[in-house]
């Protein structure tokens, strides 16, 4: 337990009797620890149980005597009071860690809760297309929350997937209480076989964020190449030191379905507004921005960052991107964050 406290909150030394939020706990690494203690210990904690001052011993006690749970895709990164619920749903990793400095801007009254790849808890096969992921998370969500009470959002490949949730939602006649997509690229009607390449090079360029030659990797058995990322990961800094092969495994698995889903996604129309995070002046954006409004004739308000694809979730970008969505949803007239 005291790992996982350190893992999640980059720390090296704790003690059984430190409070979570004391030592530097947030929202975001309560959701990484309790996601950590599930997969470890096949335990669900509820959020609250990092509340009332937790400490390690606390949740040790509590993962002895809890539950085992169905898995599940929706994550709670916070409570909050002020409606509608913030909903984050993950980009091509699968997992919600790009989210951390948006939840982390957004005001501490809003709702906030992310959707996690199926395919990164040991027990499930990863979604193998966008319409039956959507479908499986609109269900998820819509048992919890009113379809009137949902700000759908969605980073690259989840702005796909956060897109087709509210197609899905409007055809049942409930649509979302908003939509944001997040500097997502609409694919390409399907050209071809991709290059064998292709998938293993976003793992490794795009996911991973390392520089390595793809064409030496690609021949690798897959215990081989799983070994040989998760060493270049560690030593660059882009997974946390004591993340485990089998973690990896499941991300690389999610990774290249997720790939495919998206070579394989032909988005329908959209009957509601919705609005855009793009990069301002980026290379190609301006027509990826044309084909988003010809999928939401009913409006597209478009919303340009200045920043790259990479940093758009970081900051004060991110700051930005969560200051356009309270101005939208959550009392504009307050004057902003606070």
């Amino acid at each position: 337990m005291r790992r996982i406290w350190c893992n999640a909150l980059d720390i090296s030394r704790l003690s059984i009797d430190d409070a979570f939020f004391d030592v530097g706990g947030t929202s975001f690494s309560a959701v990484l620890v309790l996601d950590a203690i599930h997969r470890e210990f096949g335990v669900k904690l509820p959020f609250e149980t990092l509340f009332n001052d937790a400490t390690v011993e606390d949740l040790a006690r509590a993962v002895r005597g809890g539950h085992h749970v169905s898995p599940r895709s929706l994550m709670d990164f916070r409570p909050g009071s002020r409606l509608p619920v913030l909903v984050c749903v993950h980009p091509l990793s699968g997992n919600l860690s790009w989210y951390r400095d948006l939840v982390d801007a957004v005001p501490k009254s809003v709702p906030c809760v992310g959707l996690q790849a199926m395919g990164l808890d040991p027990r499930c096969e990863p979604h193998r297309g966008i319409p039956a992921m959507a479908e499986h998370y609109v269900d998820e969500l819509t048992d919890r929350y009113d379809p009137g009470e949902i700000v759908l959002a969605g980073y690259s490949f989840g702005g796909l997937v956060a897109f087709e949730m509210a197609c899905q939602m409007d055809g049942r006649g409930t649509p979302p209480k908003g939509l944001m997509i997040i500097d997502t690229l609409v694919p390409e009607r399907p050209g071809g076989p991709a290059p064998p390449t292709a998938n293993l090079r976003t793992l490794v360029e795009v996911v991973l964020s390392l520089e390595i030659d793809v064409d030496e990797l690609v021949d690798l058995p897959a215990d081989a190449l799983c070994a040989t990322l998760l060493h270049a990961a560690e030593q660059a800094g882009t997974l946390p030191m004591g993340y485990g092969s089998d973690q990896l495994q499941r991300i690389i698995d999610v990774v290249y379905r997720n790939c495919d889903a998206t070579d394989t996604f032909v988005p329908a129309i959209y009957r509601q507004p919705a609005h855009l995070v793009t990069i301002a002046g980026a290379e190609g954006r301006s027509a990826n921005t044309d084909v988003w409004r010809s999928l939401c004739p009913a409006g597209l308000d478009v919303h340009d960052i200045g920043t790259n694809h990479s940093d758009v979730m970081f900051g004060r970008h991110a700051v930005e991107v969560a200051d356009v969505m309270w101005k939208l949803w959550w009392e504009p007239d307050q004057g902003g964050l606070r």
